[in-house]
C-alpha cells in the first residue's frame, strides 16, 4: 500500500498539470509550423506571432520549463530577420528562400 503512495502522488500532479502541458505541447507544434513557414521565406500573419508571444510568456510565468520552445522562438526570430533583410534588398524572401531552407 505504501508503494502505491507515490504513484497517486505523481498520478495527481499530473493531472493538475494537464492542461499546462497540453498547451506546451500544442503551442510548440504551433511554432513548429510558423517556424517551417518562416523559414521557407513565407509571410507569417502578426497575429500568429503575437499569439505565440503572449501564450509563450503565460507558460513562462507560470515557472514551465519551455527550453524546447526557446528554441523554436528563437529560430523564428532569426528567421524573420533574414526574410525582412531580403525585402530590404527588394526580393521576395518566398521566391529566394522556397526550396532552400535548412533542414529542421
Amino acid at each position: 500500500m505504501a508503494d502505491s503512495l507515490p504513484r497517486l502522488e505523481k498520478k495527481a500532479e499530473d493531472n493538475l498539470n494537464y492542461e499546462t502541458n497540453k498547451t506546451l505541447k500544442l503551442l510548440d507544434n504551433f511554432a513548429g509550423l510558423v517556424d517551417r513557414k518562416m523559414n521557407m521565406g513565407a509571410g507569417v500573419d502578426i497575429d500568429d506571432l503575437q499569439l505565440l508571444s503572449n501564450e509563450y510568456m503565460k507558460l513562462k510565468e507560470k515557472g514551465v520549463d519551455v527550453s524546447g520552445l526557446d528554441t523554436k522562438i528563437n529560430s523564428i526570430k532569426k528567421n524573420y530577420k533574414i526574410n525582412q533583410q531580403l525585402k530590404k534588398r527588394g526580393k521576395d524572401p518566398l521566391a529566394e528562400r522556397l526550396g532552400k531552407e535548412k533542414a529542421i
